[in-house]
């Protein structure tokens, strides 16, 4: 502890009066070391106290060195008046102007009315830091009493939320508040709201009151109000809002049953009840069962029980083919149940079945015998088959009637003329009936004759052109076309070549295995019986598809559509006319051994299918393009003089077959003429076929 001078003084006085002269040296010294043991303290003291002052102050300059400031600007003016700012760590503030020296400094603003906000201090160099504070809601806490909770609560005509209460915040502000609901009377309220201010009101409503005005035709009917009897009408009841259910009844008459809902948008429900009789319940039992119950004119069903109208005559028919209609007149009372038996008698009608020609009857799967023939049968609908060997069976059916002779008379078509017909039908088709678009051309040769072959003569004939006679009897069908890389592809893929042109290096068995293919396709009988790869026969009566016999191809070349035999496809001159066909012209020059001087068709090699105008028989091809396989086996036999083959097949026996005509390499007469034949056991680059099948089968 530190001891002031004046009181080292009064000691020493002290001590002199108490002390002789011997003590008084001794204490000196002791008073002397205590004076300067405290003085080196205060040094101490005071060079400590000057050290931490120099290091506060340089803390100090360090500080305001690195700290950044800016002025806090505050708006609107009402705001500011009022204002606190505070910084979001270590800062001063002097006056309006903030000095922080933390990191990611900030400062906060707030004042009576107001939100308040944090605001980033601003980067870069910005001196001033201009914050706008937002006004505080107000915030309303509404509620209604009673609670209904179907309220709803409008401000300033828009809907602010539904329920027995309302909170919800809103600016500061005047209000115009409109609540409403079905259950209660709606309420208008203006008011104002502060800033921030808490805003709550209890609304007292009035539960809506309405009235039921009811009435009924007849009157007198009974009222039942939730189930309870209330009284006859008519009446008018007061009730408060709600739902109710109302029954009106009367003895005979059916009860109306409705709910009706009083609210505050509609306070009043008016109704006039016109109540209808109890209907009738009708049951009929029917027998035979299956046929057509009328009530009124509408069907029913029977023994299902049928609502009818009462005090009115209610007509009853029952009907069920080939037996008698029964119809019965029934009034009924209020409620009334009726049940009502229809049992039918069967009635019947006699038939007579004539046919051309003479056929058998069937009918309903039993055969009945030969026409002319009179059946007594049942009124109802009968079907009758007529049937006649080598005839199209004929279906009619037929309603004999009761007292009357019904005449049924049938003309029958023959098969083969209703195989004419199809085969008419898709000639016409252009090809779309068949699977892969064959266009065939119908031939009726009718018993044609003509003579194959030429005579030895003839400019170009070779010795293998033997003449015969030979007469067409079967109708066929014949390909417009060479069949074409497309089509054959469909039967075996990997065909090369155009799509359009014709399928060449085709041998003879592969052709005919492409007429069984199309056949089964169409669902006809195959023609040819190939067996291990082999030909082993022909189906001569099948209408499938095959090739075109040798007498039919040569037929269609020179004869079909004229009235005297060709020697060539095109007639009989010598001079090939534009647009023949494609055979060596010009252009095939270097490509074919010979070629025809001064005829150009603009093809070199194959064209395709279709490219030239068809000859009189209306097949197009038949001269030039590619030669075309034909169904007969090839033969040197000499035919027998004075011969007539009729559709003939070809021989039945050989290693080779015939092909006919010309193709785009054919450059001379021979080749040209439509007697030219030649055999083949492969195919050959210029060598094809078309197809051909007999309308009907041979019977």
């Amino acid at each position: 502890m530190a001891i002031k001078k004046d009181q080292f003084r009064e000691a020493l006085r002290a001590g002199r009066s108490q002390n002789s002269d011997r003590q008084e040296p001794e204490l000196n010294k002791r008073l002397t070391q205590r004076l300067q043991q405290e003085q080196a303290q205060q040094r101490r003291l005071l060079l400590v106290i000057g050290v931490v002052v120099g290091l506060f102050l340089t803390v100090v300059a360090a500080l305001v060195y690195t700290a950044e400031g800016t002025t806090v600007l505050v708006e609107p003016q009402e705001a500011a008046e009022n204002a606190s700012v505070s910084i979001d760590g270590f800062g001063l503030l002097l006056g309006d102007y903030a000095l922080v020296f933390s990191s990611d400094p900030a400062v906060i603003i707030s004042s009576p009315g107001y939100k308040t906000t944090r605001a980033d201090f601003p980067s870069g160099e910005e001196e001033s830091l201009l914050v706008i504070l937002q006004e505080s809601p107000a915030k309303l806490s509404l509620r209604v009493e009673p609670a209904y909770e179907d309220a709803r609560w409008t401000l300033n005509g828009i809907l602010a939320g539904t329920g027995a209460t309302l909170e919800k915040e809103v600016p500061a502000g005047d209000y115009e508040l409109k609540v409403a609901s079905l259950s209660f009377m709606p309420m208008d309220r203006s008011f104002t709201v502060e800033r921030g201010q808490d805003f709550q009101e209890l609304f007292l409503v009035e539960p809506v009151k309405g009235h039921l005005d009811l009435a009924s035709t007849p009157t007198g009917a009974t009222i039942y109000l939730n189930g309870e009897d209330i009284g006859s009408t008519p009446q008018t009841i007061e009730v408060p809002g709600g739902k109710y259910e109302v029954k009106v009844s009367l003895v005979e008459y059916s009860p109306v049953i409705e709910t009706i809902t009083i609210t505050s948008a509609k306070t009043t429900a008016k109704r006039e009840y016109h109540l209808s009789l109890l209907p009738g319940e009708l049951t009929v039992n029917v027998s035979p069962k299956g046929g057509v119950l009328l009530v009124n004119g509408l069907k029913a069903t029977p023994a299902m029980g049928k609502i009818v109208p009462v005090r009115k005559k209610v007509l009853i028919s029952y009907q069920v083919p080939g037996f008698s209609k029964k119809t019965e007149s029934v009034t009924f009372a209020p409620g009334e149940k009726r049940t009502i038996t229809m049992d039918l008698k069967a009635e019947n009608g006699v038939v007579e079945i004539t046919s051309t020609p003479v056929a058998q009857v069937v009918m309903n799967g039993v055969t009945l015998g030969q026409v002319p023939l009179k059946v007594s049968m049942p009124t109802v609908e009968q079907t009758i088959i007529l049937q006649a060997k080598g005839y199209e069976a004929v279906t009619r059916k037929v309603i004999p009637k009761k007292g009357v002779t019904t005449q049924v008379h049938v003309k029958l078509v023959s098969k083969k003329q209703v195989s004419m017909d199809k085969a008419a039908q898709a000639a016409q088709s252009g090809g779309k009936g068949s699977i892969v678009g064959m266009d065939m051309a119908l031939f009726k040769p009718g018993g044609d004759v003509f003579i194959m072959g030429a005579p030895r003569h003839e400019q170009g004939q070779r010795a293998n052109e033997f003449q015969r006679k030979v007469k067409l009897v079967r109708p066929f069908l014949a390909g417009k076309y060479e069949v074409t890389n497309g089509q054959y592809a469909r039967f075996k893929g990997g065909v090369q070549g155009p799509q359009d042109q014709p399928v060449v290096n085709v041998t003879w068995l592969e052709a005919a295995a492409f007429c069984n293919w199309l056949s089964v396709q169409e669902n006809l009988p195959e023609f040819y019986v190939i067996q291990e790869g082999r030909l082993r026969g022909m189906n001569k009566k099948s209408n499938g598809y095959r090739l075109p016999t040798e007498a039919e191809w040569e037929w269609l070349a020179r004869k079909a559509g004229r009235r005297q035999q060709t020697v060539f496809p095109w007639g009989d001159t010598d001079a090939i006319p534009e647009d023949a066909g494609n055979i060596a012209d010009e252009s095939a020059q270097g490509k074919t051994r010979f070629f025809v001087p001064g005829y150009n068709d603009n093809h070199a090699g194959l064209a395709v299918a279709g490219s030239f105008k068809p000859n009189k028989s209306g097949l197009h091809d038949l001269t030039g393009n590619v030669a075309e396989w034909v169904n007969d086996l090839y033969s040197w036999q000499v035919p027998k003089a004075g011969q007539l083959l009729i559709d003939p097949l070809g021989p039945v026996a050989g290693d080779r077959h015939v092909y006919k005509g010309s193709s785009w390499r054919s450059g001379t007469r021979t080749p040209l003429r439509a007697a030219y034949r030649e055999p083949s056991s492969q195919g050959k680059d210029d060598l094809g076929f078309r197809v051909a099948r007999y309308v009907c089968v041979d019977e």
